[in-house]
């Protein structure tokens, strides 16, 4: 019964084959505010789940975890498309969420907001993108740096947030981590490692292929000024937060 409940969770810690589903669900939404609600919620039921069992994650999760996390991380080397990089995103970073304790349930859900608020940006710079040029695949658009500015920036530093480089809560989620597992189980703490160097890989690809290149050409609007703000302060937000809990992560 133990297993099955495991199983019941792995589907919103989502883990491959089961990450399917949600990949499923996230590429057929059309709205992104509706998108950015199943970032959120998906993985607090999942949280909700593995609460309940109040016992330690068995070690042949953990090692299913971490293939997952990789599987996707080098999956998302080819993506181009900012929606789907971003679906296979969130289930690399919310597989390492298994390696961390799950029982601190008001830790956990930092862990989650973390990992997820940096998504739901992204996700809705990448309905800014298709609003403007009809898509959002990269290398398409291309040469944005010129001709959006401010968009440009944005996207530069939410891909930042969520690749997990340093002042942003993943870096110190994946810190705490691999430190954690080196000591209990150094070949988790090694493919956590080659994932995160997959995602900072491929998120740099990604942003070749979106700033770089031929101008996307001056007439198309820029982000506005007061959106510039609000994400501003969003990413702010996260920083703060992520430096904040950083000594209890």
């Amino acid at each position: 019964m133990m297993n099955i409940e495991w199983l019941l969770a792995a589907f919103f810690f989502p883990l491959f084959p089961f990450s399917m589903l949600f990949m499923l669900l996230y590429k057929k939404l059309a709205n992104p505010w509706l998108k950015n609600a199943v970032i959120v919620v998906w993985p607090m039921v999942g949280l909700l789940i593995v609460n309940k069992l109040q016992v330690s994650v068995p070690d042949w999760l953990l090692y299913w975890a971490v293939l997952t996390s990789v599987f996707y991380a080098l999956r998302s080397l080819v993506i181009r498309d900012v929606g789907i990089w971003t679906g296979f995103m969130a289930v690399s970073l919310w597989a390492i969420l298994w390696t961390l304790p799950m029982q601190n349930t008001s830790s956990m859900f930092y862990y989650i907001l973390g990992l997820s608020l940096p998504l739901t940006m992204l996700t809705l710079l990448g309905a800014e993108l298709e609003k403007r040029f009809d898509t959002m695949y990269a290398g398409l658009i291309g040469g944005i740096a010129d001709s959006l500015p401010r968009l440009s920036r944005m996207l530069v530093i939410v891909i930042l947030a969520v690749i997990a480089t340093p002042v942003f809560p993943g870096f110190f989620i994946m810190f705490a981590s691999i430190t954690e597992q080196m000591i209990i189980l150094p070949l988790v703490a090694l493919v956590l490692a080659v994932s995160w160097f997959f995602w900072a890989w491929s998120g740099m690809r990604l942003l070749q292929g979106l700033i770089t290149g031929e101008s996307a050409g001056n007439s198309i609007d820029d982000l506005g000024m007061i959106s510039t703000l609000v994400y501003g302060a969003v990413l702010t937000g996260i920083v703060l937060m992520g430096l904040l809990k950083a000594g209890g992560f």
